[in-house]
């Protein structure tokens, strides 16, 4: 699905995986937007944390990456109560924004993009060795 610009005044009430441009360097900031109009985002720096729309934002273009059917509410819920419960610290690779969201939204537990930077990494360690 095409990232779309969002329509605040649509939103309420359903869950919708957001994405933005990162605050510093390249890439993406995912989020979920909860049916109450919050959205709970994970952070190196704040790690897991459910906050206003705007906190998210922080004055990016803002755009949807997937919607989940209201007849989901119930699961995602669940979902994203356990991982308040949990807890779990940020991990660039195992729990960041990317891998948080997609759990909330039912969705495979991957980070296209944290892979996509660990082939450039590797990549440009191969080429300094090289």
């Amino acid at each position: 699905m095409n990232p779309q610009p969002i329509q605040l005044w649509q939103m309420q009430g359903r869950f919708y995986r957001l994405t933005r441009p990162k605050l510093e360097g390249g890439g993406t900031h995912d989020g979920v937007h909860l049916p109450d109009g919050r959205v709970l985002h994970i952070t190196a720096e704040r790690g897991l944390e459910v906050c206003g729309y705007g906190d998210f934002e922080q004055q990016r273009e803002v755009h949807i990456k997937s919607m989940l059917d209201p007849a989901a509410n119930d699961h995602a819920w669940n979902r994203v109560r356990q991982l308040l419960l949990e807890n779990r610290a940020y991990d660039a690779l195992t729990n960041n924004c990317e891998t948080v969201a997609r759990t909330v939204m039912g969705e495979p537990n991957a980070s296209p993009q944290a892979l996509v930077w660990g082939l450039v990494a590797v990549g440009a360690v191969l080429a300094a060795v090289g």
